[in-house]
Order: C-alpha cells, then structure tokens, then sequence
C-alpha cells in the first residue's frame, strides 16, 4: 500500500471515529462514586454520587460516557455498572458460562488458542464500538504451559496510534477477561508498533459492524 493510499485511509477512519462519536446518549445520574478512565489520555479520575454523565456506548466490558462537569469522554467499568443504574452486560455473564462448560484441559492448546481469542473479542475498543479483534489490534497470542493444565497466555497488539493513552485499560480488560479461563493463571500483554496499524486490517465483520464500504 502506498502511503498516500494509507494515509487516505486513515484519514477516512478518523473522519468515522468522529462520526461514531455523536450516537444518541443515554442520561444518567450516579447512585454512587466510582472511578473512571478518561478517553484517550488513560488517566484515572474519580466520579462522584448524583454527577450527571450520558452513556454514548455499552460494551462487555464497560461504558463510554460523556460527564458534562468534567468535559470530555470516559470509560466506566462493567463491575461498576451499578453506578449507572445498570446490571452487569448480559454478554460477559453469557461467556462466562459457556466458558465454564469446558472441562479445564479438555480441548488442549488448540481448542484453549480458539477460547483465548474467543475471550479476546469480548474487549472492545474504547473509542469504537468493535472489538480489538475484529478493528486487528491483535497481532499473535501463544500459550505457554506452566505445568498440567495450567498457562500463561502472552498477547501482542497494538494501538490505532501511538498517541492512543488505553493502553494500559486494554491490557487490564485482557487480563480480567482471558484469566477467566479455568487453565489460565497468567496473561502478558505486549503492545508493539511495528508493523503499524491502518484501517485495512479491520475484519470484514468489523467492517461491517462499522458501516464501511
């Protein structure tokens, strides 16, 4: 690819992050204090009872909202949901339980590899509603046994840009959400830069969720 074709494309992909970024919100006030991590510096904020916030997206794993009083987005986490007025999402607690009817070591690596990716595609984005997968943040993941039936899974990825601060939230929610696997006691995740992420390596499937051609 050509880099003014890429940077085409990446200037069409900023243009639809804008676009996505006015849904119609959802308003709530806060039944009590609970933190916050501010879109996309990644610094953690505290968020105080009855402070007024507009919920923009729901995800698995948390909610991206606007808080007038504070300007700017955040992202709020799904344990906290409560905080919202609302129960935890209804597709974590879904993979949790298909998760569970897996005997642990049962399927081997290759089936645990199809599972952590499985795991991997219930984290999403911050600022998108795709996930990590789907958007091709997810460079490899590698199973490392540490002794029968137990693993490290090690993950690389990366960032839409390096001036992305989620960083460290993504790599939190991919901890949480692969250690739910029975066989797992350890995750490493690694972000890397190279080689450089661009808007061509968006699933079909997440091109689709996204409404690109």
């Amino acid at each position: 690819m050509s880099d003014d074709s890429q940077k085409a494309q990446q200037e069409a992909f900023e243009a639809l992050r804008q676009r996505l970024a006015a849904p119609r919100l959802e308003h709530r006030a806060l039944t009590r204090d609970c933190a916050a991590v501010r879109i996309p510096a990644g610094d953690e904020v505290q968020l105080e009872k009855d402070d007024e916030v507009s919920i923009i997206r729901e995800t698995p794993t948390g909610y991206v909202v606007q808080v007038p009083v504070l300007g700017g987005e955040y992202r709020i986490e799904s344990t906290d949901a409560d905080a919202l007025g609302k129960s935890r999402p209804i597709a974590a607690d879904q993979a949790n339980q298909a998760d569970s009817l897996v005997a642990v070591g049962s399927d081997g690596p290759e089936g645990l590899d199809d599972r952590v990716r499985a795991r991997l595609s219930e984290v999403y984005d911050p600022e998108l509603p795709i996930n990590i997968v789907d958007l091709g943040l997810v460079y490899a993941t590698e199973a490392i046994e540490l002794g029968p039936s137990n693993y490290r899974i090690e993950v690389e990825m990366t960032l839409t840009t390096p001036q992305c601060g989620m960083g460290r939230t993504i790599a939190r929610d991919i901890e949480r959400s692969v250690c739910e696997l029975p066989e797992v006691t350890e995750v490493e995740t690694r972000i890397v830069w190279e080689p450089e992420w661009t808007p061509h390596r968006i699933s079909p499937e997440g091109r689709a969720k996204l409404g690109m051609e």
